[in-house]
């Protein structure tokens, strides 16, 4: 099946060619931009304990190790608040600090100046750490990016795909018929242009032979009838005289030879 068409945490329409994210926890498609607003609102154990294993990664003076972090389920709202106190995590997670086995309750012993001097000392120590902590995290944000692009595209080929829904087959199917529809517009025109072309390069090509003109062509021809007329009507008129001229001359010989004779 394909990607669904919308985040799951801004709602916006996500493209074939967009960045996504798919959540590790509850399989759920959200936009690059708002994965980590996800992780917090909706498994903020998971992405506290994930800040807390890629500092302890980055620095080797911790002295506490990170806590494993475990699925949670989504049928927490998004103002469920979660309190990671060490005393209380195995009650709402299942887990809890090793050290801490068979404490139910912490109570702050209130006595000399001295013990709560010490505590205000280890108070000052946790917070220069935390600067520390801090300063280590804020250098280390781009290769966090990078090592998440790596396990989201590792996690693509072992972890099964969500099926899609009713609507979102429609919605990915509307998108296909769209983009078939353009094709075949594009080939429609594409197909225009060539035919304009072909008609363009059909109307460039002149005909060697000249067009005739009827006007000319006609006084050419009643030219030609009259010279045509002229010369028989010469050659009658001349062939008509010298037969005349023939016979007067044969007769007027005959008469001469009868006188004569």
């Amino acid at each position: 099946m394909g990607p669904p068409t919308a985040c799951e945490q801004c709602s916006k329409k996500l493209s074939v060619f967009s960045k996504r994210r798919k959540c590790v926890h509850c399989m759920a498609a959200v936009c690059k931009r708002c994965y980590a607003p996800h992780l917090m609102a909706r498994h903020p154990s998971a992405a506290t304990a994930a800040a807390a294993a890629e500092g302890d990664g980055r620095r080797s003076h911790r002295r506490y190790a990170p806590t494993p972090s475990m699925e949670v389920s989504d049928n927490t709202s998004d103002d469920d608040v979660y309190f990671l106190s060490p005393i209380h995590a195995r009650g709402q997670h299942g887990f809890g600090d090793p050290l801490l086995d068979g404490v139910d309750v912490v109570e702050v012993a209130s006595g000399d100046e001295d013990d709560e001097d010490d505590v205000g000392d280890e108070e000052d120590d946790d917070e220069e750490e935390d600067d520390d902590e801090d300063d280590v995290d804020d250098e280390g944000d781009e290769d966090e990016e990078e090592e998440e692009e790596e396990n989201d595209s590792r996690d693509a080929y072992t972890r099964p795909a969500r099926r899609m829904s009713v609507e979102e087959e429609h919605d990915q199917h509307k998108d296909l018929l769209r983009l078939q529809d353009a094709v075949a517009a594009w080939a429609r025109k594409e197909a225009a242009v060539e035919r304009a072309q072909r008609v363009a390069k059909r109307k460039s090509c002149y005909s060697l032979t000249p067009i005739p003109n009827v006007r000319s062509t006609r006084e050419y021809q009643e030219r030609e009838l009259f010279v045509v007329s002229y010369a028989v009507a010469v050659t009658l008129l001349v062939w008509g005289v010298y037969g005349g001229a023939y016979l007067l001359y044969a007769r007027m010989r005959g008469e001469i030879v009868r006188l004569t004779v």
